[in-house]
């Protein structure tokens, strides 16, 4: 009944596509020992255009979708957790609303308690529901295609699941040093290199990428691990964690490379920080191409590469989100 009238009293407060997903997911949870083949028999029982029935049928035709979802990984939220959330703050049903529309040409397989993905020649174990975004952004929109890093030399600060490095290494990188602070993405991306037996060319750090060595706090959000991150941004500490995490400079990090052809960067706001130290220490001499993702004014860091005689394409994706390609020689 709860449910029924939250349903209600939330549909003109959502997305109601959305909201349609969330609806669905509680109807599974609370007929999760009802075989998926009964479904169907159960929905012709209720009056044809009731909003039961339509979540029934709406199962019915996702039987094989709904079973993904019942999972460990992350647990469904609470209903009034769902109806409270507003458009800035729906990253979890945004990304089931994802999953749904990606499935045509993804392949998503429930294996162990974990969801994978399939997307071209790759398999992924995936944070579900999140991790769909991502992969779209680089194995189809190739975000960070464009520039030849074969037999080149990579370091891939923000590796998230592993998505970006294997990516690089499929285009012919032969040397990926990929960073990763939040433990619960660094086991996946582990997981993910071994998976696709990349761990030949491709090495993932469990420590955050910064301006000095020292020990720092990552704040990892549950609810949106893509978002994690070292800077304290005052958002609700709701489904947060905090992580201890090793910080190393980028200046040593190239020194110990000696000459990089590509440095990927999705640092969620702190490679404002990373490229004001690469700059002072020089170590941009030896860095050949960037592409970094920049949160809020990209004015500084552009203004640090041109000095750095880099040239700059610049991407925005929001007003305050844009992608910064910055390259020596084309």
């Amino acid at each position: 009944m709860a449910l029924i009238v939250g349903i209600i009293r939330g549909w003109n407060t959502m997305d109601g596509k959305k909201l349609y997903f969330v609806c669905a997911l509680y109807v599974a949870k609370f007929l999760s020992k009802i075989r998926f083949s009964h479904i169907k028999g159960i929905s012709l029982k209720l009056p044809v255009g009731t909003l039961p029935f339509s979540l029934l049928e709406f199962l019915h035709e996702h039987k094989n979708d709904i079973k993904h979802l019942k999972c460990d990984l992350f647990e469904i939220p609470e209903l009034n957790y769902v109806l409270s959330i507003n458009e800035n703050t729906c990253s979890y049903i945004s990304e089931l609303d994802r999953y749904f529309r990606e499935k045509k040409r993804m392949h998503f397989f429930n294996l162990g308690g974990n969801i994978y993905v399939r997307i071209k020649e790759f398999v992924f174990i995936l944070p579900f529901p999140y991790g769909v975004l991502e992969l779209v952004e680089t194995f189809f929109d190739e975000s960070y295609g464009g520039l030849d890093v074969h037999n080149g030399t990579v370091i891939d600060i923000g590796a998230f699941i592993g998505d970006t490095a294997i990516y690089f290494a499929s285009r012919g990188a032969k040397k990926i040093v990929a960073f990763e602070p939040a433990p619960p993405l660094y086991r996946i991306a582990i997981k993910n290199v071994r998976m696709n037996k990349m761990d030949n060319v491709i090495s993932i750090r469990n420590e955050a990428v910064g301006e000095r060595y020292d020990e720092v706090t990552l704040k990892y959000k549950k609810s949106w691990p893509g978002g994690s991150s070292l800077l304290n941004t005052g958002s609700s500490v709701q489904n947060v964690v905090y992580y201890p995490v090793k910080m190393v400079p980028f200046s040593d990090i190239v020194y110990e490379l000696g000459y990089v052809d590509l440095v990927k960067v999705d640092c969620e706001g702190y490679e404002h920080k990373i490229f004001l130290n690469a700059y002072v220490s020089g170590s941009l001499k030896n860095v050949e191409n960037i592409i970094v993702e920049v949160h809020g004014n990209p004015n500084n860091i552009i203004s640090l590469l041109k000095k750095s005689s880099y040239k700059i394409t610049q991407k925005s994706l929001s007003p305050y989100l844009h992608l910064l390609y910055a390259c020596k020689s084309y």
